[in-house]
């Protein structure tokens, strides 16, 4: 059987109204369980009954419930509710290892830090790096600690409380088999005052995180305009080095030119000067083949 019970106006260490929302599974003593007794069944019926049974459950468990919420503080009630095996190791995890850094160190660190311990710009986030705190944000290091003491204590509040009902209903026949608190409900003002401290510390990480992306993306603005005045200065001073080799050919090829004309010019002032000698020595044979034929 499943009975629920939420318990309203519950106060904390601190004096703030929670309601808690508590399950308990039950069952009647008179199966076939180890120590079952079916007499039992008939003392349920008949002498227990079930609204005797729900009012004695809800007495034992607002008072149970009243004084748990009593022991705690209203930033440590969230803890109290129950956890699966896999969870509650989960959560111990930041007891023996908190943000990378193991809790030794952590606890040397806040002693020595004093009551100025806590926050992750301090020696902490310089040793275990700041790419951590950039992805969840600012916040008190003492936080994923505090996180597993309290989960840890939900965790084991609901065994005792199931232990101290047993120790009350198992007489009558009735076994409590678990108890689970479902949902806790702090004021609204309350809530709302934790949900912004939790996005103040988001939008923290997110300006952080903008602000590194902006910084990232000057540089990189900064090294592409560098690149490419030094990739323009690099074309400017080829395109000078290429108008110079050019300059050069265009004068070689000047003075190849001008020695080729020159060369032609001697060939033909050399051609004309044999031309003449050998019409000058042509004329002079002819004159003297004339010369011998007249005498």
């Amino acid at each position: 059987m499943v009975f629920n019970t939420p318990v309203r106006g519950c106060k904390t260490k601190d004096n703030v109204t929670v309601q808690i929302d508590v399950c308990v599974t039950l069952r009647v003593m008179g199966g076939d369980h180890e120590g079952d007794d079916p007499e039992n069944v008939y003392k349920f019926v008949h002498m227990v009954t079930a609204m005797g049974l729900q009012q004695q459950l809800t007495d034992a468990q607002a008072e149970a419930v009243r004084t748990l919420a009593r022991s705690v503080t209203h930033t440590e009630v969230f803890g109290l509710r129950s956890v699966s095996p896999e969870e509650l190791v989960g959560a111990q995890g930041p007891l023996f290892s908190a943000g990378g850094a193991p809790l030794t160190e952590i606890m040397e660190l806040a002693n020595e830090g004093g009551p100025n311990f806590g926050r992750q710009d301090s020696e902490l986030t310089d040793k275990f790096g700041e790419e951590k705190r950039d992805l969840e944000g600012e916040h008190d290091a003492m936080d994923p600690i505090e996180a597993g003491f309290n989960t840890e204590t939900g965790a084991s509040v609901t065994d005792a409380m199931r232990d101290r009902l047993n120790v009350q209903f198992k007489r009558q026949g009735v076994e409590i088999l678990d108890v689970i608190i479902q949902q806790i409900t702090l004021p609204e003002e309350i809530e709302k005052q934790m949900s912004q401290k939790t996005m103040v510390i988001s939008q923290n990480a997110e300006q952080r995180m903008q602000q590194k992306y902006d910084m990232l993306n000057l540089s990189q603005m900064e090294g592409i305009k560098t690149l490419k005045q030094s990739q323009g200065e690099a074309k400017m001073e080829l395109l000078k080095d290429g108008e110079f080799d050019a300059l050069q050919e265009k004068l070689k090829l000047q003075e190849s030119m001008a020695r080729g004309e020159r060369s032609w010019r001697e060939i033909d002032m050399q051609m004309h000067v044999d031309v003449d000698m050998i019409n000058a020595e042509s004329s002079l044979k002819v004159q003297r083949i004339q010369d011998e034929t007249t005498l």
